[in-house]
């Protein structure tokens, strides 16, 4: 049972850290793609 717990918490850990990085990269191209619309709205 002890060897069920230990291996649960792995999983979740390792889902958390797979999902901390994805909303890292989505927040960098959204931070990219915010960028780019400023700067297009500048130049007209």
């Amino acid at each position: 049972m002890n060897v069920f717990i230990f291996a649960a918490l792995i999983v979740l850990i390792l889902g958390v850290i797979s999902i901390d990085s994805q909303l890292r990269l989505l927040n960098s191209k959204w931070d990219r793609w915010q960028k780019e619309q400023r700067r297009s709205k500048e130049d007209t």
